[in-house]
């Protein structure tokens, strides 16, 4: 009784209620199964469908606007500046970025040497961005005038994973492969070099960055050596 009810029911919506009527032979079993299986891709299709329409409306995040920078000048104002400042200058006499560790809320860093701040070992003593690395909100950061800076010295900031805007000034750098090499451990999007001095190797390097959208040259050193 069952299947002559579901054939009833099959026949009257395939051929319309006037052939079950007039008694029309019967669909067979496997056109039954097909429109089943064709119901179930239709279902399928749409559910699909719907849910890449949802992913695509979707859009990335954007960060969320920065406040107004803070500036500090010397060691002595970096120890008093409140901790949680998002957006900070600094301009510093000595090497000891130490107290950066502690702002572990800044998203956007400048940090430069400040010449007319007296340090007796400045030009004898490296830079260390070491504490920077405990900065790990950071989004943007651009490192100024310090003397002997090299890939040793940038070697920390690579695992900063929300870095995607880096700058770099002064002639001081060098940017070889290795400096390169430290660049490429970051998600950076925007890099602008001003004023250092660019190898051959580190050029084409720079080249390579995978997710590099935006290259600024400015006044660089070398460049007329590279191909």
């Amino acid at each position: 009784a069952e299947e002559r009810l579901f054939d009833a029911m099959l026949d009257e919506v395939v051929r319309g209620p006037a052939s079950s009527a007039r008694g029309v032979a019967r669909p067979s079993r496997w056109l039954a199964a097909a429109i089943v299986l064709l119901g179930l891709a239709v279902v399928v299709g749409v559910v699909a469908t719907t849910r890449a329409g949802s992913s695509a409306a979707v859009a990335p995040q954007e960060p969320a606007p920065l406040p107004p920078v803070v500036k500090v000048r010397g060691m002595a104002e970096l120890q008093k500046a409140d901790r949680q400042i998002e957006n900070l200058s600094c301009a510093v006499e000595g090497p000891d970025f130490g107290p950066l560790q502690e702002f572990v809320h800044l998203r956007a860093l400048r940090v430069e040497q400040d010449h007319d701040l007296p340090h007796p070992t400045l030009v004898q003593s490296a830079w260390s961005l070491a504490p920077v690395a405990r900065c790990t909100k950071l989004e943007s950061l651009s490192v100024g005038y310090l003397a002997r800076f090299t890939a040793v010295e940038l070697a920390p900031i690579g695992v900063l994973t929300n870095l995607r805007s880096l700058e770099l000034v002064g002639a001081e750098k060098d940017v070889d492969a290795d400096f390169v090499a430290v660049l490429a451990k970051l998600p950076l999007r925007s890099l602008v070099l001003h004023f250092v001095h660019i190898l051959p190797e580190g050029l084409r390097a720079l080249g390579e960055l995978p997710l590099l959208e935006r290259l600024e040259l400015r006044d660089c050193i070398g460049l007329e050596k590279c191909d």
